[in-house]
């Protein structure tokens, strides 16, 4: 080669060795300035590209081939969450309680997220606690214990006791003091925007709708990483439960609760996810019952609901000789195995809803169970879902044939087959208008789901359909159908046409955005002034009305329930005489489900 080309060669081959330098060196301090959270995002598009293109150039052709390729991308998501951490443990998480919607297979690998998340040193801990309150960490515990009783995605818990401050009355205060990861302040962000851009490509390569939730999502993550929102919740809650004993809801220690710090009550407990445990010392049935009905509450009465209600979450303990608050029922008329309390923890999870959204979501339960179409159909139309009997199936996690038949209707394989083949089409028409689908309805659908396997993994004591529909009654009140609700709504909408409020939309992009506080304010006093209208006569009409209505659905709840322990007294008869077959009967409905839902993820 003469000397003029292997003088350019040389030339540029330093350039570009300059050049790969440059860019290694940026991409380095780039990764370093941000806490790897660069190396994280490449990470999880690469996961995201690979399971992409398994599902677009694969076609298994049996179960046994759908089961491997879901399988597969499932390891791909777990090996991305625990390589990241932080939040993708959390969304790994979210993804592990969509059993409603993802195949099995996903289920059965993302469960490992489930179990505690790496621990942060305590150096670290004590001086982020330091660095909040300003004070040494002897200053404000007696006894701090440096092993965490509990590490989480964004958080860990430790055990302490508040030193007594001069004038202060009492005995110290045994306390949880939950302190945010130091990974969460550079690395938060940078996952949440990595979430917003997988959402819109999971939207345009699998034509799976996102939009209309993702924004509430975001908002959402970004306040549970906020520990002072996370108490203020706490505080919500304490006071819509605090007329219950059975309920308990522990206190936060609002001085030392910031962003990156909550102190609250200690409570000695047992978790409901030690079953067994549950099972030794409490009533189970009785347990969840009081679960269910104050999730019910939650979501039909009080419009503020916990949408983190997993098995960790949810304590259960003696009940207190000194209730949260409010009235306590004498324990000579208490049934001992109902003398208990359970304990809600974790409140970052936490979607407010409006009057709209509260009583249409009642209706609609209702409806289902009473079988009026017409109501149920108005709903589904407010809401701009086309697929009425799809909808319902995911939100009861039962066909609606099942649902028909009076809740407890077995399926056969026929008719399991027949919803396998519209599967497909069925869900790409669910959605007939995204804008008007509640923003509300991604979190609260999680909670409920995240009950409904609680419910199952204690072997289904109870009938948890019809304690929804029995809650939403009790929070529609005087209203009944669909003409009724309308009515309520239509006055909601007229009072701020009389007060001279702006003209403002019923929708918003997120239930956190100013325009949804706005609305739900409003809603709440068009409610409040129109109970303060009613005159003596009109209350007293309206509650023999209601009491009547209640007294007719308890009594066809009564008999249906008597239903439901009767196929259990007979499932147990059965299990006693051919142990194998009740075992097969008894899973063959969800095994079934699992089925359809996976045809309806891949087709």
């Amino acid at each position: 080669m003469p000397a003029p080309q292997r003088s350019r060669a040389a030339t540029w081959g330093r350039r570009l060795l300059f050049a790969a330098s440059g860019v290694g060196l940026s991409y380095a301090a780039a990764d370093y300035l941000t806490d790897r959270s660069l190396t994280r995002s490449l990470r999880a598009l690469s996961g995201f590209a690979q399971i992409a293109y398994m599902y677009k150039f694969t076609t298994p052709e049996t179960a046994a081939e759908y089961f491997d390729l879901h399988k597969k991308s499932a390891q791909i998501i777990l090996n991305v969450c625990l390589r990241n951490e932080g939040l993708y443990i959390k969304m790994g998480q979210a993804l592990n309680a969509m059993n409603h919607v993802l195949p099995k297979a996903y289920m059965e690998e993302l469960k490992v997220l489930l179990d505690e998340a790496p621990q942060v040193d305590f150096a670290v801990i004590r001086r982020i606690i330091e660095h909040e309150t300003g004070k040494e960490l002897e200053d404000l515990f007696e006894h701090f214990d440096e092993t965490p009783v509990a590490s989480a995605s964004i958080a860990q818990v430790h055990r302490a006791r508040l030193r007594v401050r001069p004038g202060e009355a009492g005995p110290p205060m045994d306390v949880a003091v939950k302190v945010r990861k130091p990974s969460i302040e550079t690395q938060g962000e940078w996952d949440i925007r990595t979430y917003m851009l997988l959402s819109v490509l999971i939207e345009r390569c699998f034509d799976f709708p996102t939009a209309w939730s993702r924004k509430t999502i975001v908002d959402a993550l970004r306040r549970e990483i906020n520990f002072v929102i996370e108490g203020q919740n706490a505080e919500h809650f304490r006071r819509d439960f605090s007329h219950r004993d059975d309920v308990y809801i522990p206190r936060i220690v609002s001085s030392m609760t910031t962003p990156k710090l909550l102190t609250m009550e200690w409570i000695d407990a047992v978790k409901l996810k030690d079953v067994e445990t549950v099972k030794e010392q409490f009533d189970a049935g009785a347990v969840l019952k009081a679960l269910f009905n104050a999730y019910g509450d939650m979501v039909f009465k009080y419009a503020f609901v916990h949408c983190d209600p997993h098995a960790a979450n949810i304590l259960v303990r003696k009940r207190k000789t000194e209730p949260s608050g409010g009235s306590k029922m004498p324990s000579l008329f208490r049934k001992k195995e109902n003398d208990f309390q359970i304990v809600f923890l974790d409140f970052g999870l936490a979607v407010p809803e409006t009057e709209q959204f509260r009583v249409q979501y009642a209706l609609f339960f209702k409806s289902l169970f009473t079988h009026d179409m017409q109501s149920m159909q108005s709903v589904m139309k407010a809401w701009g879902i086309a697929d009425t009997e799809v909808f319902a199936s995911i939100q009861l996690q039962k066909p609606y044939s099942a649902i028909r038949s009076g809740n407890y209707g077995e399926v056969d394989r026929e008719e399991v087959r027949a919803m396998q083949r519209r599967a497909h089409a069925r869900v790409r028409t669910l959605l007939a208008d995204d804008a008007k689908i509640p923003k509300e309805i991604t979190l609260v659908g999680r909670g409920i789901d995240i009950l409904r396997g609680i419910n199952r993994s204690y072997g289904s004591p109870i009938n948890r359909i019809n304690m929804f529909v029995e809650s939403a009654v009790q929070g529609l009140g005087p209203l009944h159908d669909a003409e009724t609700v309308q009515l309520y709504l239509d006055h909601l909408r007229s009072w701020k046409e009389r007060e001279g409020g702006p003209d403002r939309a019923d929708t918003y992009e997120s239930v956190y955005d100013q325009q949804a506080v706005l609305l739900r304010e409003e809603q709440i006093a068009a409610a409040a002034e129109l109970r303060a209208r009613k005159t003596t006569a009109d209350l007293l009409v309206t509650r023999l009305m209601t009491l009547y209505r209640a007294c007719v659905f308890q009594w066809t709840l009564c008999m249906l329930d008597a239903v439901h322990r009767l196929s259990k007294l007979y499932g147990a008869i059965v299990c006693c005489i051919a142990p194998s077959s009740a075992a097969a009967r008894a899973n063959l409905l969800e095994d079934r489900l699992d089925q359809m839902q996976d045809t309806m993820r891949v087709q």
